[in-house]
């Protein structure tokens, strides 16, 4: 999907500081987001910060997309010492049990 890029990637975005519509620039065709805080409040929007916004309190475990997306632009309240995790994936991956 993206030359040069890993089939996946994950980004720590540190949760100290309010952000509003910060860019992620992975490109992608899945998301998984995690968080040692809380969600409420957390929201994305894909490729476009005119986009729909996405609140992750009702819509966390992202799965494939197949038309992809080139960034993801986040907005949070702050949480000290917390930390917002994005799973970026590049490819459909397998999950396979243990």
């Amino acid at each position: 999907m993206s030359e040069g890029l890993p089939i996946y990637n994950v980004r720590a975005i540190p949760m100290d500081t309010a952000l509003t519509d910060e860019e992620v620039a992975l490109p992608g065709n899945s998301l998984s987001v995690n968080t040692d805080g809380s969600l409420t409040g957390v929201t994305i929007k894909f490729d476009y910060t005119t986009s729909d916004t996405i609140p992750l309190t009702l819509f966390k475990d992202f799965s494939f997309y197949p038309g992809g997306f080139s960034r993801i632009y986040v907005t949070f309240t702050a949480q000290s010492g917390k930390t917002l995790y994005l799973f970026v994936g590049r490819e459909q991956l397998e999950a396979k049990k243990v």
